[in-house]
């Protein structure tokens, strides 16, 4: 497990979440079933933040290797867990 931070946490539940995913909202356990179009002002909302807080949360998420975000992040992107980030929804143990 990586050490996420609470913030970094519920970006990556809303990320999971969301409803433009193929499961329509529901928590991939694969990510291919992650892939979702990210908007950030959506995120942001949902996790109580700015869009420059929410940006830097996507940034570490990114960096730390639980999401790949496959193209600008200003105001949308598409954005898909990886095995890693789908190991800290779904820990083993």
């Amino acid at each position: 497990m990586l050490e996420l931070t609470s913030n970094e946490k519920s970006a990556l539940m809303s990320i999971a979440t969301s409803d433009y995913n193929s499961l329509n909202g529901g928590i991939p356990r694969t990510p291919e079933e992650s892939s979702t179009w990210l908007f950030v002002d959506e995120i942001a909302e949902d996790i109580g933040m700015t869009m420059n807080q929410t940006k830097g949360v996507l940034g570490s998420l990114a960096k730390k290797g639980v999401i790949d975000i496959d193209a600008d992040y200003d105001r949308e992107a598409l954005v898909q867990i990886t095995t890693e980030g789908i190991g800290e929804l779904w820990p083993v143990g």
